[in-house]
């Protein structure tokens, strides 16, 4: 949004807040594309009218350079003219142009080349047979009687540690 534009939804935030009726204008927002459905949702929840309208007005600055007229528009189709003129006065003649349409862009589908089952066997030629390979049973480990232990010395027993 212009700084023009937010300044006057700043002069004017105390009688829009007051005056504002936000539920008559959620559907003509949403129509224009002021705001988004969750955008929408979250005023709608945000509790008083008086809290509603003073939410509206802070998303509306967050708004695109459109969001001003568009406003505007929607308050005079909602009968809300008395505000419209509030922010109109001063306010340069705003033209509302279209917005351009963007290309939309189609993803294409190429379907994946089919290729018919082998049998993996048939076209196999070994030379020579594949065997298991033989491993040793015994498992390294030292023999019971070379156990390593270190002995413990003689004397008094240490206090200060849990034995």
């Amino acid at each position: 949004m212009e700084e023009q534009h937010k300044n006057i939804l700043q002069r004017n935030r105390t009688s829009l807040v007051r005056d504002l009726d936000p539920t008559n204008l959620y559907d003509a927002l949403l129509e224009k594309g002021v705001f988004t459905h969750d955008m929408i949702d979250e005023l709608r929840i945000a509790g008083t009218r008086r809290d509603q309208a003073r939410q509206l007005v802070r998303d509306l600055e967050t708004r695109g350079s459109r969001a001003f007229p568009l406003f505007l528009e929607c308050l005079r189709e909602t009968g809300q003219q008395a505000l419209a003129e509030l922010l109109q006065t001063g306010v340069p003649t705003v033209q509302v142009h279209p917005a351009t349409p963007t290309e939309v862009v189609r993803p294409v589908v190429e379907p994946l080349p089919v290729i018919s089952p082998i049998d993996v066997d048939k076209h196999r030629k070994d030379p020579v047979p594949v065997h298991p390979v033989q491993r040793p049973t015994i498992t390294p480990s030292p023999p019971p009687e070379k156990e390593y232990f270190r002995p413990r010395p003689e004397g008094r027993t240490r206090r200060d540690s849990l034995q």
